[in-house]
């Protein structure tokens, strides 16, 4: 699935274009700055659900007759434009459960549940008197994955009541704890848990680390993405949580870092460290190497591991050979990340030809690490035995992937299969390790 989003003259904002594409991952994580345009894209795709959700939650003055906001969905777009004071489409979105989108606080569900439960109480305690619940099973699962170390929730019900499920906890004497009653954290890992497993294909949360601490946002994550897995479900979330945006990479998760440039809102696909220095300014290493896809900077750290140095080196992945340069040249100007002296890029071999002349470039010795390792399993097989871990049809990339995945499965390291990619390349490897070796040790 491919999701896109175009706004023109939306309150302060005059353009904002951005495509997010879950063919990788189920999940997405959009995060930014205050005010750059999250939740107004979010309120874009909340269109879809409800016509009126702008003028609902944003001021009187956020829309005009400029104001143009399309929506599209693979190859299905959705027109919204300004009529009467509001915006309006004729392209009807068909099945109307295909998507869920909680809004920030205060209009998303999660809050205004949070006080209407108690309309439902005296239904809820006459079934609960009448034994009329059942086990919540896949709660507690998730809960428990959240919540790693307590059992709290292990006799966890729950009651249907027009449709919907309600959850509580049983004492004695026929009292119980309602949902409404667990801590807000606990509550909105209940409202998510509804979400993700509810008839929606595409989940779109605002905000999804409210009121959580970090051990749970982190087991959040993983719980969340096993059951979009299962589902196949999808999922974009905005956080501004480095412990959420730290697991969420180390996953492969995308991170896709929105900038308001005039007026104008670029995006780019980017990586943790990306994010640590662009939004928290985190500094405290001597020597910085920026590359362009995490393969890279896997590679990177191999091959820095074998050389002695003193100073503190990090490798981070921005996500593309143009981006790496721009932030070069930005540090250079402004020092914002360390002294240019102390930055350098490495880039793929396919970047030689643009970038190669640069004196704060390294080029890689291979042009592309995962296609040629699947040159190799393509054409030298018979040689270097790798796994047949892909459909006969997959591309570099998503062999790459699977290759990784089940490494384990054939006794295979990454070091192992990094040595496999270098078979042929030993001078240009050579000249590599003593670019990597001056660098970090000048």
């Amino acid at each position: 699935m491919i999701l896109s989003v175009d706004i023109r003259e939306l309150q302060h904002l005059a353009n904002i274009s951005v495509s997010f594409d879950f063919t990788r991952d189920p999940l997405i994580c959009m995060t930014s700055k205050n005010g750059v345009g999250k939740t107004s894209i979010i309120k874009a795709l909340a269109l879809l659900k409800d016509t009126a959700i702008v003028s609902k939650t944003s001021s009187v003055f956020s829309i005009s007759e400029e104001t143009k906001i399309d929506v599209k969905i693979n190859d299905d777009i959705y027109a919204f434009r300004f009529n009467d004071g509001d915006l309006d489409t004729k392209n009807i979105l068909r099945d109307e459960t295909f998507i869920n989108v909680e809004l920030p606080i205060p209009y998303g569900k999660r809050f205004s549940d949070f006080p209407a439960l108690g309309n439902i109480d005296m239904t809820l305690r006459e079934m609960y008197i009448k034994n009329d619940y059942q086990d919540a099973h896949e709660l507690i699962a998730f809960l428990s994955a959240v919540y790693k170390d307590t059992n709290k929730f292990d006799n966890l019900k729950f009651v249907t009541i027009k449709g919907a499920n309600y959850y509580f906890l049983p004492l004695d004497n026929n009292r119980y704890i309602r949902e409404d009653y667990f801590s807000s954290g606990e509550f909105f890992v209940i409202s998510i848990f509804r979400m993700i497993t509810s008839s929606s294909q595409l989940i779109i949360i605002d905000e999804i680390d409210v009121s959580l601490d970090s051990s749970a946002q982190v087991s959040l994550m993983s719980a969340v993405r096993n059951i979009c897995v299962e589902r196949n479900k999808k999922v974009l979330f905005t956080t501004h949580s480095l412990a959420i945006m730290k697991t969420i990479y180390e996953y492969g998760t995308p991170i896709i870092y929105l900038k308001n440039e005039n007026g104008i809102i670029n995006y780019n696909l980017v990586s943790y460290s990306f994010i640590q220095f662009e939004m928290f300014g985190f500094q405290g290493f001597d020597k910085y190497i920026f590359t362009e896809d995490v393969t890279l900077e896997s590679y990177i750290n191999i091959k820095l591991s074998t050389i002695e140095t003193k100073n503190r080196v990090k490798v981070i992945y921005i996500g593309g050979c143009s981006n790496v340069v721009d932030l070069m040249k930005r540090n250079a100007r402004t020092g914002f990340i360390c002294s240019p002296q102390n930055a350098i890029a490495v880039l793929d071999g396919d970047s030689k030809q643009k970038y190669g002349h640069r004196a704060d470039v390294i080029i890689s010795p291979y042009d592309d690490i995962e296609d040629e390792v699947f040159r190799k399993y393509k054409e030298e097989n018979a040689y270097y035995k790798l796994p047949d871990v892909a459909p006969d049809n997959a591309k570099s990339k998503a062999y790459w992937k699977k290759l990784l995945e089940r490494r384990e499965d054939h006794n295979l390291t990454q070091e192992d299969i990094f040595t496999i990619l270098e078979h042929g390349f030993d001078a240009q490897v050579s000249v590599f390790y003593d670019k990597l070796n001056s660098f970090v040790n000048s």
